[in-house]
């Protein structure tokens, strides 16, 4: 019931795509008006995140039975996304890990946000955009240029990657 009787565009992202949720949303590929109907456009019916004003979420984080069972990650622009609470970097990177076998070599990381502090603790080498949050540079072995100056390149190129 929040979602949907928000008066706002809430982002669903699914594995093969992003449904746009409003009550007024066109009639068209990419675009729901309802829960419902946006997780049926998604592949597997699945959002791995949800993208809402932060407002939104906040009011969402308060509800006593929803709240706990998921991650909360402010972005920037008063933008908040959504993921169940056991759907992590972490988990995600121990899982292609566990797949490549123990010679996999070293791991790097690149992140900008909140949700990036996991992803720092499962790498071998993590590394911050010079956009990110002071407290997740903090967690990072290098802090490389801003997404806006090819930082994900730069950090590549130091490392010896490219």
């Amino acid at each position: 019931p929040y979602l949907e009787q928000s008066d706002e565009v809430i982002r669903f992202e699914g594995l093969d795509r992003v449904v746009r949720m409003s009550a007024d949303a066109p009639e068209t590929y990419g675009y729901a008006r309802t829960v419902g109907d946006a997780v049926t456009k998604l592949k597997h019916y699945s959002a791995y995140k949800i993208l809402m004003s932060t407002k939104l979420a906040n009011r969402i984080a308060q509800d006593e039975e929803l709240g706990p069972l998921l991650c909360f990650n402010e972005l920037e622009l008063e933008v908040t996304e959504i993921s169940p609470r056991e759907c992590t970097k972490r988990a995600g990177i121990k899982a292609v890990l566990d797949a490549l076998g123990p010679d996999h070599g070293t791991v790097y990381g690149i992140g900008d946000a909140s949700n990036d502090i996991a992803l720092m603790e499962a790498v071998d080498v993590g590394i911050a955009m010079g956009n990110a949050p002071d407290f997740l540079k903090e967690k990072a072995d290098y802090v490389t240029d801003s997404f806006d100056h090819d930082g994900v390149v730069t950090a590549l190129e130091h490392f010896g990657l490219i």
